[in-house]
Formats: C-alpha cells, sequence, structure tokens
C-alpha cells in the first residue's frame, strides 16, 4: 500500500482521455478543457419585491467575477455561484443583504471550457440560442439546451464558452458534443 499513487482526476477524464491534447492536434477546430468548482451554490432571494442589490451584482443573463466569486444571473430572484472555496456568509451579505438562502450544489455540475475557430459552428447544431457576439457577449450567461440536455453557458471571449450540464447528464452531453464536434476537429486542452 505504501507505493499507490493518487492521480487527481476530473468526472471528465474518462471521456477525454480518447482525445489527442491540443499542442499534439493544433488543427483542431475545437478545444474542450475540464474546469472543477470547488464550490457551488444556488443563492435564492426573496420573491417579495425586486432586490435592491450591490453594484458588482451582475444583471439578468450576465455573469460577473467578485473577490474570486463567480456569479450567473439567471432571473432576478436566482444566482448561480462558483468559486474555488467556499466564501463566507458576509462575502454574500455585502451583496444581496441579509434575506437570502443558499443550496449548496459542489458536485451537482460538471463544466468544461469549449473554445476554438469552429465552437460557434459546433454549438449552433444544438445550442437554442444565438452565440453571435453582437447578440451574446463577453459575460454574459443563459440556461439553455444542447439537444435534450439542459445546459449552462456562459461567454469568455472570442469562440470561449464555459458550458455546464448537471452531474447526472455528463455521459449524455459529452455523446453529443463530441459527436456534433467531430467534422471540425476535437482536442484537449490543459
Amino acid at each position: 500500500m505504501d507505493n499507490l499513487v493518487w492521480t487527481k482526476q476530473t468526472l471528465w477524464d474518462s471521456y477525454l482521455d480518447g482525445l489527442a491534447h491540443h499542442a499534439e492536434h493544433s488543427n483542431a477546430g475545437i478545444v474542450v478543457s475540464p474546469i472543477e468548482h470547488g464550490f457551488s451554490a444556488d443563492l435564492l432571494l426573496p420573491r417579495t419585491s425586486p432586490p435592491t442589490l450591490h453594484q458588482d451584482v451582475p444583471a439578468l443573463g450576465f455573469c460577473k467575477t467578485h473577490q474570486g466569486v463567480h456569479i450567473a444571473c439567471l432571473t432576478p430572484w436566482h444566482y448561480l455561484v462558483h468559486a474555488n472555496e467556499k466564501p463566507d456568509a458576509g462575502f454574500f451579505k455585502t451583496l444581496f443583504g441579509s434575506d437570502f438562502s443558499m443550496v449548496d450544489q459542489t458536485g451537482a455540475r460538471a463544466a468544461l471550457v469549449v473554445t476554438g475557430p469552429k465552437i460557434q459552428d459546433c454549438l449552433r447544431r444544438g445550442v437554442m440560442i444565438d452565440l453571435d457576439p453582437s447578440v451574446f457577449p463577453i459575460s454574459a450567461f443563459a440556461s439553455t439546451y444542447a439537444g435534450h440536455i439542459n445546459l449552462h453557458i456562459t461567454s469568455l471571449g472570442q469562440d470561449r464558452f464555459e458550458l455546464s450540464c448537471a452531474r447526472s447528464m455528463v455521459g449524455s452531453f459529452w455523446h453529443w458534443l463530441s459527436q456534433t464536434a467531430a467534422p471540425f476537429g476535437l482536442a484537449r486542452g490543459h
């Protein structure tokens, strides 16, 4: 037992194992990179009246990063939060006031960053929203579908998106993404 070596793996590793790394396959039209969020939660506000919030809270359909915490606005009363570590309650009270509830979703979703010159063409084949930068600019966020799979999508830059699905749907989502991306060339990033 003394010579066991533990290797940290992401949920995506078994799916990505067969892909060449981008450096080895530089002509790939799409590059996928798994990401792990150390903390994820749904933050809910009461629906009594439109909330008065801190200026660093994103508007509906957008996300912001504040002190290393990624916050996406799903509705005026529902926010999605991701961070490497769980922030203390004071952080959330500063942004949202004291009347909110949180549901820890750590481990409930799996995320990938997808990038490349052909990612728009690939996503256009199944994502039900227009991802053109003139309509879906950097930091835009949406809850949509890819095929039949619920998907959270965030624009991170030109031809660069974070895609997040329920952990239980990873196999189905990967099947859709790998089949849809195959004609464009698919490689693994970092």
